[in-house]
């Protein structure tokens, strides 16, 4: 905490390096919309990590002069090492943005100046129509329940979009590569710059529209595998925090099935209630069936 004080006091604001690290695979299409978006915003320098793409990104992103980065022999790591390449950057920049390929910024990035160097801006995602029950659900969760400037728990950080200060992520162990399945990485961050003093807080001005289209159907088979992997290996690592889910907890059958007719009924605060039993029923199965 003491260390971003100093850093505020002692690096102008028309000095303050910002680049936007946007990881990839095989999404080439939305990867330029994400670009574009970006290029009306010439403060900020713009890096993509390529994990593995063999749709054309690499030699697209040459023909463009975009600098990337991506593994050896161009295979594919996952999601962690991929954002782990950003890491190469962190002497040359003060913030780093992290947005998914699958979006388009929207907004301005004001707040990273040098007030705010112990601070961790958790952005503002709004879904792109027509929006499905999915996608209504994630709406109304994690940093999406607080208003500008309020603060965000940092099990509810996420490299969708989130602006961090390299001192800060300088201090962590980067991003766990032992989440080879879905989920997890991002909470485990999260507990690593909460454990270092960072100050999670929402920002409305860090925004961007998301393409996201994945089904209920989809979502809730890799929130199973989260519980079957990466939640087991959260409890591992971090054995003195609580759990993040009530995985002792009994739900009855019938409650279970209500829920499952209860998402297609028209009325959005009980559908997404319903959605909720859902994911939490998806979690506690594969918990009970670690892989």
């Amino acid at each position: 905490m003491e260390l971003g004080k100093t850093m505020a006091k002692n690096i102008p604001m028309h000095s303050i390096r910002i680049c936007v690290f946007i990881p990839t695979y095989n999404n080439i299409n939305q990867l330029k919309l994400a670009i574009k978006s970006w290029k009306k915003i010439p403060e900020v320098s713009i890096y993509v990590g390529i994990d593995g793409s063999t749709d054309g990104t690499k030699e697209w992103l040459e023909s463009e002069n975009i600098p990337y980065l991506n593994h050896d022999n161009n295979v594919n790591k996952g999601r962690s090492a991929t954002r782990n390449l950003s890491f190469e950057l962190i002497q040359k920049f003060d913030w780093i943005i992290y947005m998914d390929s699958d979006m388009e910024f929207t907004g301005t990035i004001k707040e990273l100046n040098s007030d705010f160097f112990n601070t961790v801006w958790v952005g503002s995602i709004q879904y792109k129509k027509p929006k499905n029950n999915w996608v209504s659900y994630l709406e109304t969760r994690g940093a999406s329940q607080v208003t500008q400037g309020d603060k965000v728990r940092f099990k509810d950080f996420s490299t969708g979009l989130v602006a961090i200060p390299t001192f800060l992520l300088q201090q962590t162990e980067g991003f766990d590569t032992n989440f080879v399945h879905y989920g997890g990485e991002d909470l485990e961050m999260g507990i690593q710059l909460q454990r270092r003093g960072a100050n999670f807080r929402k920002s409305n001005l860090l925004n961007a529209q998301c393409n996201e289209n994945k089904t209920l159907e989809f979502a809730l088979k890799q929130m199973e595998e989260f519980g079957s992997t990466g939640l087991h290996y959260i409890h591992q690592k971090h054995g003195d925090l609580p759990p993040f889910y009530s995985i002792n907890r009994n739900i009855p059958p019938m409650i279970i099935a209500l829920a499952k007719f209860g998402i297609n009924i028209p009325n959005t605060f009980i559908r997404n209630k319903c959605i909720h039993l859902l994911v939490w029923s998806a979690v506690k199965k594969g918990y009970s069936n670690k892989i």
